[in-house]
């Protein structure tokens, strides 16, 4: 859905948070915080996504900041490519690395 929005775009689209927090953050300290507030409530919502598979909360922040972090440079890395290999290669990481969580393990076997 993202790959084919970004190429349906001819590479323009992405996240438009990420390009004002770039553009306009340094700049101005209260839509700094207004960023931080939007990107804080997806961390959390994916982190309590994380909780219901039985990961620890901490555990659940770190996987958060991990995947919106690798989300959003694998968009800017696509952009600058004109290739959607980055966002591909980078869900494939993260599935990688959920795998590897013992209760993911557990939570996608059984349910």
């Amino acid at each position: 859905m993202v790959a084919a929005r970004l190429e349906g775009s001819d590479y323009r689209s992405g996240c438009a948070i990420a390009t004002m927090v770039l553009e306009l953050a340094p700049e101005n300290e209260e839509l700094s915080t207004d960023f931080e507030t939007v990107f804080g409530r997806s961390r959390a919502a994916l982190a309590r996504r994380f909780e219901t598979w039985a990961i620890a909360r901490g555990r659940a922040i770190g996987l958060a900041n991990l995947v919106m972090s690798a989300f959003e440079g694998a968009l800017v890395l696509n952009r600058a490519a004109r290739s959607t290999e980055a966002l591909q290669t980078t869900v494939e990481a993260i599935a990688e690395v959920m795998d590897h969580e013992p209760s993911t393990r557990k939570e996608l076997r059984h349910g």
